[in-house]
């Protein structure tokens, strides 16, 4: 059967709490981004309707059905407000396409990044919203509201450790990751001048993403040591780490990287640049 073919189930209602739970894991978890599309029905043709929808949800789409008068809802997954407007847009441009009328169909789009989004909060805002717009005078061909309410993030903590034996290194490079710090992202970091004492704490025990900055030369264990201590952890992908050394030649840093090094820093070292690194690594494990 050609994609375009595909017919997807409507699900029942009363199984849209487990969906949603379970995205909303998926999102304190991963800090993803799910958006929630409600949508009314034709005030003719609901069959036809429905049966248009189910072949309109893409793989990744879950839609669900509930007892009259309450609208659809579609939980697109990894989808943000601008995706889901397209969606609709299409949609409804399909429909359109097939000779029926876009009159009385009403959607609300809710863009889910807060992992702190109560569900019953979450469907009262997206009905009340097609209920206000039912009743007010419309003359946008497209009627599609967007609320943000769910849409700001709290704010994550990531920890960041510093492992080097020189004291101005450390308070350079403390700074730096300070100015570093993008919206949304605080770091908790900590200081440690040998490996030992890192390895011997339970600091980089708690499963949380991990920035680790460490020199190649400490004393007690070093660098390499520490490295291949935290990639030999079950969890170890939570850690993004950085080697800093003064040695330069091309076969050090290709057996850096092939024990994990994720970015290498070659001493001395650009401010710029480091401070470009991490908030590209901040970004990535905040988005």
């Amino acid at each position: 059967m050609p994609a375009h073919e595909k017919t997807f189930a409507l699900l029942e209602g009363n199984l849209f709490s487990t969906f949603y739970q379970l995205q909303l894991s998926s999102n304190r978890r991963f800090h993803t981004t799910f958006t929630l599309v409600f949508i009314s029905a034709p005030s003719n043709d609901s069959e036809q309707w429905e049966s248009y929808l189910k072949k309109r949800i893409r793989d990744t789409d879950i839609a669900f059905k509930f007892p009259e008068p309450h609208p659809y809802q579609i939980l697109l997954t990894n989808a943000n407000e601008r995706e889901a407007e397209f969606f609709v847009t299409r949609v409804l441009e399909g429909w359109e396409a097939e000779g029926y009328t876009r009159q009385g169909i009403l959607s609300s789009i809710l863009e889910i990044s807060s992992g702190q989004s109560p569900i019953e909060a979450v469907i009262e805002t997206g009905r009340n919203a097609l209920l206000s717009m039912a009743g007010s005078e419309l003359s946008v061909p497209v009627p599609i509201t967007v609320d943000h309410s769910f849409s700001k993030r709290e704010q994550v903590s990531i920890k960041v450790s510093i492992l080097e034996e020189d004291h101005m290194v450390t308070r350079v490079l403390s700074n730096l990751l300070e100015r570093s710090v993008i919206e949304g992202v605080a770091i908790d970091l900590r200081v440690f001048h040998d490996g030992d004492s890192f390895l011997s704490s339970d600091w980089y025990q708690s499963p949380h993403s991990h920035i680790v900055i460490l020199n190649d030369i400490l004393p007690k264990k070093n660098g390499v040591e520490v490295l291949q201590a935290l990639r030999a952890m079950p969890n170890e992908r939570k850690f993004h780490i950085f080697m800093m050394t003064k040695r330069m030649t091309e076969n050090e840093m290709i057996y850096a990287y092939e024990k994990g090094v994720d970015e290498y820093i070659i001493k001395p070292f650009n401010p710029k640049l480091f401070e470009a690194q991490v908030k590209k690594v901040l970004g990535r494990l905040y988005t």
